[in-house]
């Protein structure tokens, strides 16, 4: 499938992958963000400048299980976009 098509499953709560990718195990999903905020804890204080415990609000993002099994906020390559390869994960 196209990613215009994969990316409104994932916005409605499915994980996708593109076959294309090299690693296995991979796959993108939405994260609903933090709208109400949470409290910043040491490392999002020490990077961003903001009291530690205080409140952060969070946008929503695409966040990717990579190849090693660790997530990372995600944003999509050129080659992605165009890609006719996306799947949703069963």
């Amino acid at each position: 499938m196209d990613f215009p098509t994969a990316l409104s499953k994932c916005l409605a709560g499915a994980k996708i992958t593109n076959n294309n990718w090299n690693g296995k195990g991979m796959y993108v999903f939405a994260m609903p963000g933090y709208p109400d905020g949470v409290p910043a804890n040491k490392a999002l204080s020490d990077c961003s400048g903001i009291e530690l415990g205080s409140s952060a609000t969070i946008d929503p993002y695409l966040m990717m299980r990579n190849a090693r099994g660790t997530f990372v906020s995600w944003l999509i390559s050129n080659m992605d976009v165009f890609s006719t390869e996306w799947e949703v994960l069963k």
